[in-house]
């Protein structure tokens, strides 16, 4: 989790790419030998032990993002029915119909990312009849992307601060955006993420 960290940060990926992708390039493909020639890995020692706990804690967090279906925040258990021709959500229910026969799914929690999903996500699902199924329905990935970004950019300020060796008293995402003014006071931050 932490070599993940390291290398999925944007100063790692800058400097991989100023080095190793040429011009023409649209995409790139990277060797481990480019990387054991461009990425150094911090020293660790006592004084920067707990970002690296916390880089690692923060890489699981990012992952975990990645791990939750429709069915974890919907209560299906009372739907019979395995096809539906029309989905609504209002009110923390979710209504799956099917010609006249409805049923009322409770939504435990993120009624907002469900909405913000669901918008796109049933277009992809969708059967040719119009219907949509009950497995697919529950399948459906709930990605908190703007969750995500922010333990991202957390996790790139901690990579930054274990390169350029600066201190933080606090470590936690409690203390981000203390972590990150700290960071900016520093002369290459804004040339790293102008990029």
């Amino acid at each position: 989790m932490y070599l993940f960290t390291l290398l999925n940060s944007k100063l790692n990926t800058i400097i991989l790419l100023k080095n190793v992708k040429s011009e023409n390039e649209k995409d790139v493909l990277i060797s481990i030998t480019s990387i054991k020639n461009f990425v150094r890995i911090p020293e660790i020692n006592q004084s920067n032990i707990s970002i690296k706990t916390e880089l690692i804690s923060q890489a699981q967090q990012l992952l975990d993002c990645e791990s939750f279906s429709l069915k974890d925040f919907v209560n299906f258990k009372n739907v019979l029915q395995q096809k539906f021709d029309k989905i609504e959500l209002k009110d923390k229910k979710l209504y799956l119909s099917y010609k006249d026969n409805q049923t009322i799914c409770e939504i435990s929690e993120y009624e907002d990312l469900i909405k913000s999903i669901l918008k796109d996500e049933l277009l992809k699902i969708i059967n040719e009849d119009g219907t949509y199924s009950l497995n697919d329905l529950k399948s459906i990935p709930m990605i908190d992307l703007i969750k995500q970004n922010i333990i991202k950019d957390y996790i790139d300020d901690l990579v930054f601060s274990l390169y350029f060796k600066i201190k933080s008293e606090n470590v936690g995402f409690e203390y981000k955006e203390e972590i990150k003014e700290k960071c900016k006071q520093h002369k290459f931050y804004k040339l790293i993420n102008n990029q």
